[in-house]
């Protein structure tokens, strides 16, 4: 199991999804800090490996996956921001981004 603390959750992000030193501690940091029912989910997560099944305005972890290509801690973090800045996060996801496709020949 990891623990909560900033230094595990930073090793955990670069050694299971690939982050940067600086996003694993920039992630790390708003993990901790998640709305108190997200970060109970985010934690059963990390001890059963079952996605969160909460709704924030019209995302899930499910969809943020699906349609935008996150990692489930993306996907989580992402409905952290929805709940706090309702308005900007729903324009920004709205926007999307763009995606670089390499086209091998």
């Amino acid at each position: 199991m990891i623990e909560m603390t900033r230094e595990s959750l930073t090793t955990y992000l670069m050694r299971e999804w690939s982050y940067s030193p600086a996003g694993a501690n920039s992630a790390a940091d708003k993990l901790l800090h998640l709305e108190p029912e997200l970060k109970q989910a985010f934690e059963r997560w990390l001890q059963s490996g079952e996605l969160p099944q909460i709704q924030i305005e019209t995302y899930t972890v499910t969809r943020l996956m699906t349609e935008f290509g996150y990692n489930p801690v993306a996907a989580i973090l992402a409905l952290d921001w929805l709940s706090r800045e309702p308005e900007i996060a729903k324009a920004s996801l709205a926007r999307g981004f763009d995606r670089v496709k390499i086209q091998r020949t």
